[in-house]
């Protein structure tokens, strides 16, 4: 393949359209690109999706041109031979351009993060049913960026005016200098610039040139030598078709040119201004400009319109800075359309730098004014201010603002109530699940958990009890937030819910053998994950779990290749649990994956011995894929376990072992990806060393 190629909704002409960019690894490129781009063609038809396998094709004025720029996360694409990203990534970011990365593998979002920044990107693999999925996502973010024709429809009516800008396409760059001449004058605020990059595929060319004239109140004329050194549409036609329509023209000079030859072949032009002049054009423009053209209109759903014009470059140039100055005043003055866009713009890092304490702030402002313009009046009503407020809730996670997020989930988990007493529906049951989850994960970064956490947990168990016991292996919940609270707590023993757990534990493990006795398609790789996840939860408390353990242990481990990766760390929770009761071996074998983990259990408890014991087979098990840079920090995660084995126990053996360690595993992922990052982590590693004198 060779160059900038494009795919388009039914192959139609791209002129005119939005222009997203698609970026992959070298044999990413063919095994996502007719997926990623079928996903936005499908739903956006006024789409362009740019892309070619030489990143050196996409050159800053093609990048100057695009809206959205999308990427497959995978190994390939965070290695370091990945040209791609490395010409590419920090370009996009540096220009504000949208960026969606998809994570298309499972289990890279930490290396994503090391490699590429704290940047949230779209996990297209893990599911989990209480959370917003993955298409819900994809929409809300394109929907925001690539805005459909009804809102672009809407954005140009918001304009008083229009300005027509004549140009020789020669002369592009010129033009784009004198609109934004024009736009710094604010009385041009909601004035809008028509030029032949507006023009829509389909359109009769002439016509529509023609109808734009008609509607606008002054021809701009970019002044050049290209405008008279041959002959030209501008000459022959537009010039014309302005005089006959009686349009004032405001002739800009961007170039020194013969103005002999322009007024020869320009009948009635006026003086050209420099554009080295902008005092005169605002002068020029105040005289002929209409002041009935502008209301004046500070209606903030209005500026809000007139931001998305600026932001997008929908009839006026693009200006990042004067869009966000517009939000911001819109959004204070009320426009929940303004502060959801500028929420979503910090909490992503679109066309500003991303910022999660604005952003929560945002989301905090917007479901006051949801509140006060009336919402919630329906269930779709409540269910948006819920999706708000736990959104703002994971924010506030982020921002380690843990108090704050889990009352503010307890806040969400009363208005679900409330929305439950108005409009009871089946659905609210998952709807407070993952609202309950949303506030044991919080409290779950609370060390120790706050009190009063049990009812919560009591009545999670309640609602998977009665949800399976209606629909059976299906509610395939993501129970995790909930098992590690439990794992974390002091005092598990208040966690106790009695007999509804035997049930529940004896429910999943008969469905499972029953469904596997009858060979459901389909079916039988959820409900192990699931039936394992749900059992070991309940090892620690249950009699039947602990009786039928080795057995359902054993056809997990038949299976294990097909086992989701959430399963395994639910293992890893139920075995420290089995360990903390004195069920050491039972507890070992659970979890034979995770001796890190019983190392730091015993490292916290002072036994030495055993935590050394544990880190050392550790090591020993990843060594076999150590080239794997998920394992490589994984090995610098055992690496500096032994560190603080060392330092806690005198040890200096574990101590050098560990310090040496790691920095081999850190020249390791330094050379594979070239981070930074990791070129940190070695030096003060290396320092580290001489400061111990090892």
């Amino acid at each position: 393949m060779a160059g900038l190629q494009v795919k388009t909704y039914l192959d139609q002409s791209p002129w005119g359209l939005v222009r997203v960019l698609f970026f992959a690894a070298g044999e990413d490129h063919d095994r996502y690109l007719d997926e990623i781009a079928g996903r936005i063609l499908e739903r956006y038809h006024h789409v362009a999706v740019y892309y070619s396998e030489d990143p050196a094709d996409i050159t800053d004025e093609v990048l100057s041109e695009m809206r959205l720029a999308v990427c497959p996360v995978t190994m390939a694409f965070l290695s370091e031979e990945c040209e791609a990203r490395k010409q590419l990534f920090d370009r996009i970011l540096e220009r504000h351009i949208a960026l969606l990365p998809i994570g298309m593998e499972r289990g890279i979002e930490k290396t994503f993060n090391l490699i590429c920044g704290e940047l949230q990107f779209l996990d297209a693999v893990t599911q989990d049913a209480t959370a917003l999925g993955f298409e819900h996502k994809l929409v809300n973010f394109l929907n925001d960026i690539l805005l459909d024709e009804h809102v672009s429809a809407q954005i140009r009516d918001a304009f008083d005016a229009y300005i027509f800008l004549s140009y020789r396409k020669k002369d592009r760059r010129s033009a784009n200098e004198i609109m934004r001449l024009i736009h710094k004058n604010d009385f041009m605020r909601d004035v809008a610039i028509w030029y032949d990059e507006y023009l829509v595929p389909g359109e009769n060319f002439s016509e529509a040139i023609s109808d734009a004239l008609l509607k606008s109140g002054l021809m701009a004329l970019v002044v050049t030598p290209n405008l008279v050194n041959e002959d030209n549409y501008v000459k022959d036609t537009e010039y014309p078709m302005a005089r006959r329509a009686e349009k004032p023209v405001l002739p800009i000079l961007a170039e020194e040119t013969d103005e002999k030859a322009l007024r020869a072949g320009f009948e009635g032009i006026v003086t050209p201004i420099g554009t080295d002049h902008p005092e005169e054009i605002s002068r020029a423009l105040l005289t002929l400009y209409n002041k009935e053209w502008s209301r004046g209109n500070d209606d903030p759903d209005h500026l809000c319109f007139i931001a998305l014009a600026y932001l997008y470059g929908i009839d006026v140039e693009t200006d990042t800075e004067r869009a966000v100055s517009l939000l911001e005043d819109a959004s204070r003055g009320g426009s929940i359309a303004a502060s959801k866009k500028l929420a979503q713009m910090y909490l992503q890092g679109q066309f500003v730098e991303a910022d999660y304490h604005k952003a929560a702030d945002l989301l905090d402002r917007i479901v006051a004014q949801l509140k006060e313009a009336g919402n919630p009046a329906d269930r779709d009503g409540y269910l948006e201010r819920i999706d708000y407020l736990r959104e703002q809730e994971e924010i506030l996670e982020r921002c380690q603002e843990f108090d704050r997020a889990m009352h503010l989930s307890a806040d969400t988990y009363r208005l679900q109530q409330e929305m439950d007493e108005h409009f009871p529906d089946p659905w609210n049951e998952l709807v407070r699940a993952g609202i309950i989850r949303d506030i044991c994960r919080a409290a779950l970064q609370k060390d120790p958990p706050p009190g009063g956490i049990g009812d919560y947990l009591e009545e999670i168990c309640s609602i998977y009890y009665d949800y399976f016991g209606e629909y059976g292996y299906g509610a395939d919940w993501d129970i995790l937030p909930l098992l590690a609270l439990m794992t974390k707590a002091s005092g598990e023993d208040e966690f106790a819910i009695g007999i509804r757990e035997d049930g529940l534990a004896q429910m999943y493990f008969e469905s499972v053998q029953e469904q596997q006795d009858s060979g459901a398609a389909g079916a039988e790789e959820n409900l192990l994950a699931l039936s394992y996840s749900y059992v070991c939860m309940m090892t620690d408390f249950c009699e039947y779990a602990l009786a039928h353990f080795d057995e359902m242990d054993e056809r997990i481990r038949a299976h294990r290749m097909r086992i989701i990766e959430d399963a395994d760390r639910t293992i890893k929770a139920s075995a420290i649990l089995l360990i903390k009761k004195g069920h050491t071996d039972r507890g070992i074998s659970a979890g034979q994956r995770y001796f890190d983990s019983f190392g730091r259990y015993y490292l916290r408890m002072g036994e030495y011995d055993k935590a050394k014991q544990m880190f050392e087979i550790a090591f020993g098990q990843l060594h076999e894929r150590y080239d794997e840079p998920d394992n490589i920090l994984r090995q610098c995660g055992n690496a500096r376990n032994l560190i603080l084995l060392g330092g806690a126990a005198g040890d200096a053996e574990s101590l050098k072992l560990g310090h040496y360690t790691l920095t081999e595993l850190l020249e390791r992922l330094y050379r594979a990806t070239g981070a930074a990052e990791f070129k940190r982590q070695l030096d003060e590693n290396e320092e580290q060393i001489r400061a111990k004198g090892l």
